[in-house]
């Protein structure tokens, strides 16, 4: 059993609660008081609730709300719909993760809405030294910016696949049409 963090969206727990059944600590990034309200209720073991949205750099965005299940966080102020959220880094969980539990190795969690790459620059050091396994929502219509997410990472040694019925298949240059969970392991060499 690993460590296990859920990037920004812990949303229903949905994938806490799955990160929870493989791994002993679980961090679950939720922006949205009373998500991170609800899902710190449910009271699992090992599951550290962080009231922020994982991002590039600590400091304070605006969540817009999109309606249910969703939202977009901005750097900027956004619409009236929206309301300032507190932002950390996933970097920031690194130096207690190592203390703690020498020689972890992370599976990481990111449902995003768009701000997968923001997400992923603010864990560099875990994405280059925890050996994490990564999985990834990207959804093609809110971040356009995808392939560069996904170049990042090879630039990194890590190779995507998307799960399948039987299994992983490798992800090719094809286009992805619609929101889908990408596993990028790393890989030998």
């Amino acid at each position: 059993m690993g460590r296990g963090l859920a990037g920004s969206g812990a949303g229903s727990g949905l994938a806490t609660r799955a990160l929870h059944r493989v791994c002993r600590q679980v961090y679950a990034f939720e922006p949205e008081p009373r998500a991170a309200a609800t899902l710190a209720r449910c009271g699992f073991p090992g599951v550290e609730v962080i009231e922020a949205a994982a991002s590039w750099k600590a400091g304070e965005a605006r969540l817009s709300r999109s309606g249910p299940g969703g939202g977009t966080l901005e750097t900027l102020p956004g619409a009236a719909s929206s309301a300032p959220c507190r932002t950390a880094t996933l970097d920031s969980l690194l130096p207690e993760a190592e203390t703690r539990h020498p020689g972890f190795a992370a599976l990481v969690r990111v449902d995003a809405a768009g701000h997968e790459g923001a997400v992923l620059t603010g864990a560099e050091r875990l994405v280059d030294r925890a050996h994490a396994c990564l999985v990834i929502r990207i959804d093609p219509v809110r971040n356009r910016r995808h392939a560069g997410v996904i170049g990042w990472l090879a630039s990194r040694g890590y190779a995507p696949f998307l799960p399948g019925g039987t299994g992983l298949r490798p992800l090719g240059p094809e286009k992805l049409r619609a929101p889908a969970d990408i596993v990028f392991l790393r890989q030998a060499g």
